[in-house]
């Protein structure tokens, strides 16, 4: 390997760290009112608010099965189901507004949401 190829990919991965480490600190956070969502068969089954403090399992039993979810640390996890592949288990846990965890054989949804509050600026009047 010559130094010049050496210098090219140092300078690659130093911008790649750089895009990598500038969109891990623009993501924004900071939502109030976060709650979880869980849909059964398209349709809104519960709605909880998350904090900190909650520590839940609901237990979702339908004609196509059962799924454990527990709310726990702002967030939510699918901890068990008795679907065959279990790949809703294996997702893990989600905080963040957005993520999803989805059974598709037991038709279980779970969705994190959160509102950001309106913010005024300096330069509105």
């Amino acid at each position: 390997m010559k130094k010049l190829d050496l210098i090219i990919i140092i300078i690659v991965l130093s911008i790649a760290l750089a895009g990598y480490l500038y969109i891990e600190y623009e993501r924004d956070t900071d939502f109030n009112n976060k709650r979880a969502e869980i849909y059964v068969n398209g349709e809104l089954y519960d709605s909880y608010q998350l904090t900190n403090d909650i520590d839940e399992e609901i237990i979702i039993e339908t004609e196509l099965g059962r799924n454990i979810i527990k709310l726990y640390n702002n967030g939510a996890d699918i901890i068990d189901s008795d679907c065959p592949d279990k790949i809703c288990v294996e997702d893990g846990f989600i905080s963040n507004p957005g993520e999803m965890l989805v059974c598709l054989p037991n038709k279980v949804v779970v969705e994190i949401k959160g509102e950001k509050e309106d913010e005024i600026d300096d330069t509105t009047y």
